[in-house]
């Protein structure tokens, strides 16, 4: 889930950055001899009653790098296997999600912020980052592996402590171009190769790296002794930084509003 979220400013009143590792690039430990286990899936609920099914006209093998450059993903990718057409003002799995703004997208999927209708207010999981997959099965397999990988972090970091992204839920939706998984995460900010290019390339403060090296070390240890599991691309985009200022749900209820009343 590494997607286009709000800006990062940093001074010295605001709470130290933190660093969430994404988990697209990284498997479980290999056991050094015996069978091979079988994978069981988490299989997530279905949100429809609408039959549907994946396809595999898609074929792009590109890895999972998101981007916030531009709103746009191309209309090319709105086919049968592809993206999934989502709008202001969407609802998703049994009334629970509304859709309040477009947070990025890549070559897997598109993200979303929404509200969680189902919780108070001021419950710390109101707004969420909702991630839709391409419906081909190349990309629901790759969602089914994260799911598990995912499920497998949450069981032993239930309070976010580790500094790995968590999974919140995740289901099915059907659309005109297929079967489409999605996962539900806590909403963070921008990536690390973003905190590098707002200092021009020319080095992060030497105490802000301090603290997100400790905390990338934090999370790999975490997901070594305790998940068994390897990171296999550790590069700056893959490492989200958390939220700050965190989201006004007040004005992200308004913006979505006045979206859909033009």
């Amino acid at each position: 889930i590494n997607a286009e979220y709000m800006g990062l400013v940093f001074r010295q009143n605001l709470p130290a950055p933190q660093a969430k590792m994404l988990p697209q690039y990284i498997s479980k430990k290999r056991k050094p001899r015996g069978k091979k286990p079988v994978k069981p899936h988490t299989k997530p609920t279905q949100s429809s009653n609408q039959s549907g099914s994946s396809s595999d006209e898609y074929s792009e093998s590109d890895q999972e790098d998101y981007t916030d450059d531009t709103d746009n993903e191309g209309k090319s990718g709105y086919r049968k296997g592809g993206y999934h057409a989502v709008k202001i003002g969407d609802i998703f799995h049994n009334g629970r999600y509304i859709v309040e703004k477009k947070l990025g997208w890549g070559h897997f999927s598109t993200v979303w912020l929404a509200s969680d209708l189902h919780v108070s207010d001021d419950h710390p999981n109101k707004l969420v980052a909702l991630k839709i997959q391409k419906s081909a099965s190349q990309y629901t397999e790759a969602a089914m592996d994260e799911i598990q990988l995912l499920s497998v972090m949450t069981t032993h970091d239930t309070d976010g402590r580790y500094y790995c992204v968590r999974l919140l839920d995740n289901f099915f939706i059907y659309g005109p171009h297929g079967k489409h998984c999605c996962l539900v995460f806590e909403p963070l900010g921008k990536n690390l190769l973003h905190m590098i290019k707002q200092y021009d390339y020319q080095g992060i403060p030497l105490p802000i790296v301090k603290i997100l090296c400790k905390q990338i070390l934090v999370g790999l240890d975490f997901l070594h002794t305790k998940c068994e599991i390897i990171h296999t691309d550790l590069k700056p985009e893959n490492f989200l930084v958390s939220q700050w200022p965190p989201y006004d749900l007040k004005e992200v209820q308004a913006d979505r509003i006045e979206v859909l009343r033009k």
